[in-house]
């Protein structure tokens, strides 16, 4: 699926394109149309987006559904807040910020700027290019890490009944 182009990198291929054909020949009003997106972008645009989009895209499969294009940087935040087991008010002591300012970033109304990012990473325990991209050391899921705990405990059972069979039938042979 691919992503809708944004109005700044729509702008830097137009640019491209009249630089081609002699961007001279541009009146001012089209080079205003054209240079205000792509100046906009990338003035305003905040850092780890352009770094994200320079991130190699390896999973190591753990929640790599938040690598989807649809999940945003506040559904990132939301699962690595509750993958560390804390809730927004927790978190936001945690980071010296309001709770209101956390809750606004996981409903993606604001962004936390970049700084903020790696000390999110560190709280949660997930890295920076796994809240950026979806990629990478995300928050464990832990519904899998149930099943797998209580399927390690069954054959840690079934592991214990075999010994003691075991040294019941050595017992028997011996005294046979």
């Amino acid at each position: 699926m691919m992503s809708r182009p944004s109005a700044a990198s729509s702008a830097a291929r137009m640019l491209m394109a009249m630089v081609g054909e002699g961007l001279m020949r541009a009146s001012r009003s089209e080079m205003n149309a054209i240079l205000a997106p792509l100046a906009v972008g990338l003035i305003c645009r905040p850092a780890w987006h352009t770094l994200a989009a320079h991130v190699p895209q390896a999973g190591d499969g753990r929640m790599d559904s938040y690598a989807e294009p649809m999940a945003t940087l506040g559904d990132r935040l939301t699962a690595a807040r509750e993958g560390a087991g804390l809730d927004v008010a927790a978190m936001a002591e945690a980071l010296g910020l309001r709770p209101e300012t956390l809750e606004g970033w996981e409903v993606d109304q604001a962004e936390p700027t970049a700084s903020l990012m790696g000390r999110i990473a560190t709280v949660t325990g997930v890295s920076p290019v796994w809240l950026l991209t979806g990629q990478g050391a995300g928050p464990k899921d832990d519904s899998a890490g149930a099943h797998l705990r209580a399927e390690l405990a069954d054959l840690r059972r079934l592991l214990a009944e075999a010994s003691a069979r075991v040294e019941r039938l050595e017992e028997a042979l011996s005294h046979g």
